[in-house]
């Protein structure tokens, strides 16, 4: 932005699997981050990536982050990077997993 680059927005990664993982982050570590984001002026787009079988905390914590990205007031949107991924997909062999319905009631709260 200093340079004089026009953005309209950005994209923040934050995915706790996969060739380069971020550290497990809770949700008041994502306020902090978003806020920093969000005193550029411009809108934010969260890319998400967590395991969605095996232990509740990781999806817990994803709904989380979920929920409190798309309450920011430059949060544009919250998007799952991979959805049929056997360790972090919303849809595995048997249909939708329990974290994307989570997902869908956090879309109808704030990105509606």
């Amino acid at each position: 932005l200093r340079a004089g680059i026009r953005a309209a927005a950005f994209s923040l990664d934050i995915a706790e699997t996969g060739a380069s993982p971020s550290a497990a982050r809770d949700a008041l570590d994502v306020v902090r981050l978003l806020d920093s984001f969000g005193v550029l002026g411009l809108q934010l787009e969260l890319l998400l990536a967590a395991p969605t079988s095996g232990p509740g905390e990781a999806t817990d914590r994803a709904a989380r982050v979920a929920a409190v990205a798309a309450a920011m007031p430059h949060g544009k949107g919250v998007y799952w990077r991979d959805w049929d991924d056997p360790a972090t997909g919303l849809v595995g062999p048997d249909g939708p997993r329990p974290l994307f319905g989570r997902l869908e009631t956090v879309r109808s709260a704030h990105l509606a």
